[in-house]
Protein backbone atom coordinates (compact mmCIF):
# COMPACT_ATOMS: atom_id res chain seq x y z
CA UNK A 1 0.00 0.00 0.00
CA UNK A 2 1.20 3.59 -1.05
CA UNK A 3 1.50 6.15 2.00
CA UNK A 4 2.47 9.93 1.93
CA UNK A 5 3.26 11.31 5.21
CA UNK A 6 3.11 14.56 6.37
CA UNK A 7 4.41 16.31 9.60
CA UNK A 8 2.13 18.21 11.85
CA UNK A 9 3.59 20.50 14.51
CA UNK A 10 1.13 19.95 17.96
CA UNK A 11 1.02 23.29 19.05
CA UNK A 12 -2.05 22.59 21.08
CA UNK A 13 -0.68 20.80 23.75
CA UNK A 14 2.88 19.09 23.44
CA UNK A 15 4.93 22.47 22.58
CA UNK A 16 5.52 22.27 19.08
CA UNK A 17 6.56 19.34 18.74
CA UNK A 18 6.61 17.32 15.30
CA UNK A 19 4.18 14.68 14.66
CA UNK A 20 4.79 12.69 11.33
CA UNK A 21 0.97 11.33 10.21
CA UNK A 22 0.72 8.52 6.95
CA UNK A 23 -1.81 8.93 5.44
CA UNK A 24 -3.01 6.09 2.61
CA UNK A 25 -2.20 7.18 -0.59
CA UNK A 26 -5.75 6.11 -2.18
CA UNK A 27 -7.68 8.20 0.50
CA UNK A 28 -5.93 11.50 -0.73
CA UNK A 29 -8.56 12.88 -3.91
CA UNK A 30 -6.64 13.52 -6.76
CA UNK A 31 -10.13 16.09 -7.73
CA UNK A 32 -8.08 19.65 -7.82
CA UNK A 33 -11.75 20.84 -6.92
CA UNK A 34 -11.28 19.36 -3.35
CA UNK A 35 -7.03 19.82 -3.13
CA UNK A 36 -6.11 20.91 -0.35
CA UNK A 37 -8.92 20.16 1.93
CA UNK A 38 -9.71 16.91 1.72
CA UNK A 39 -6.23 16.35 2.17
CA UNK A 40 -6.17 18.43 5.61
CA UNK A 41 -9.28 16.45 6.58
CA UNK A 42 -7.20 13.10 6.06
CA UNK A 43 -4.18 14.45 7.66
CA UNK A 44 -6.29 15.28 10.81
CA UNK A 45 -8.49 12.28 10.79
CA UNK A 46 -5.29 10.29 10.06
CA UNK A 47 -3.80 11.83 13.24
CA UNK A 48 -5.99 10.69 15.80
CA UNK A 49 -4.66 8.31 17.60
CA UNK A 50 -7.77 5.97 17.65
CA UNK A 51 -6.63 5.68 14.00
CA UNK A 52 -2.91 5.53 13.85
CA UNK A 53 -2.14 5.28 17.38
CA UNK A 54 1.83 7.53 18.62
CA UNK A 55 3.01 8.28 22.24
CA UNK A 56 2.59 12.05 21.30
CA UNK A 57 -1.24 13.79 21.39
CA UNK A 58 -3.93 13.07 19.07
CA UNK A 59 -3.51 15.88 16.10
CA UNK A 60 -5.93 18.71 17.09
CA UNK A 61 -7.63 22.66 16.99
CA UNK A 62 -4.47 24.54 17.47
CA UNK A 63 -2.05 22.44 15.66
CA UNK A 64 -0.39 23.64 12.23
CA UNK A 65 0.02 20.82 9.63
CA UNK A 66 2.66 21.42 7.29
CA UNK A 67 1.06 20.46 3.30
CA UNK A 68 3.66 21.12 0.87
CA UNK A 69 5.39 25.13 0.97
CA UNK A 70 2.14 25.68 2.82
CA UNK A 71 1.37 25.66 6.52
CA UNK A 72 -2.42 25.38 7.88
CA UNK A 73 -3.88 26.47 11.23
CA UNK A 74 -6.04 23.92 12.70
CA UNK A 75 -9.47 25.64 13.29
CA UNK A 76 -12.62 24.21 15.83
CA UNK A 77 -14.12 23.70 12.20
CA UNK A 78 -11.38 23.96 9.19
CA UNK A 79 -8.57 25.53 8.51
CA UNK A 80 -6.66 28.40 8.19
CA UNK A 81 -3.61 28.88 5.69
CA UNK A 82 -1.01 30.95 7.45
CA UNK A 83 0.92 33.35 5.06
CA UNK A 84 4.44 33.35 4.92
CA UNK A 85 6.50 34.21 7.77
CA UNK A 86 3.12 33.69 9.92
CA UNK A 87 4.22 32.51 13.23
CA UNK A 88 1.70 30.52 15.26
CA UNK A 89 3.15 30.56 19.12
CA UNK A 90 2.86 27.03 21.06
CA UNK A 91 -0.62 28.15 23.13
CA UNK A 92 -2.12 27.09 26.65
CA UNK A 93 -5.65 26.00 26.25
CA UNK A 94 -6.88 29.04 27.77
CA UNK A 95 -5.30 30.94 25.30
CA UNK A 96 -6.10 28.95 22.28
CA UNK A 97 -9.22 31.19 21.62
CA UNK A 98 -7.74 34.28 21.59
CA UNK A 99 -5.07 33.09 19.42
CA UNK A 100 -7.36 31.90 16.93
CA UNK A 101 -9.26 34.74 16.92
CA UNK A 102 -5.92 36.92 16.15
CA UNK A 103 -5.07 34.88 13.39
CA UNK A 104 -8.74 34.75 11.73
CA UNK A 105 -8.91 38.26 12.03
CA UNK A 106 -11.35 41.58 12.49
CA UNK A 107 -14.95 39.51 11.04
CA UNK A 108 -16.19 43.26 10.29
Amino acid sequence: MKTKTFKVELRMFYGGAIRKVTVPAEKLSLDKSEIPNQHLDMIFFYGQNEIQPAKQPSVSAGDVIRYGRDRYLILVLGFKRLKKGEYVKPVALVDTAQEMLRLMGDPK
